[in-house]
């Protein structure tokens, strides 16, 4: 035997179930946001750190060249031996 239910029954549960619905939304919402903007952020932050440092990391690779370059040749190494 089911109960009857009145029309204000109803009309609450539909307006609870709809209240909690856009709640959901906008907190999924607001939690992508955040992921968003934290990812852009870090990309960010890893872009500038590349920027104010590809200068010294290309410098360190040719004063290792130059290095190499040097100990070969001090050491009289050819490439024939």
């Amino acid at each position: 035997m089911d109960k009857k239910v009145s029309d204000e029954e109803r009309l609450y549960t539909e307006r609870l179930v709809i209240k909690y619905r856009d709640n959901w939304q906008r907190s999924e919402n607001e939690s992508l946001h955040r992921d968003v903007h934290a990812y852009v952020k870090r990309k960010m932050a890893d872009k500038e750190h590349k920027e104010d440092n590809e200068d010294k990391w290309v410098k360190a690779i040719d004063d290792a060249k130059d290095h190499v370059a040097k100990e070969a040749d001090s050491s009289n190494w050819t490439e024939e031996e």
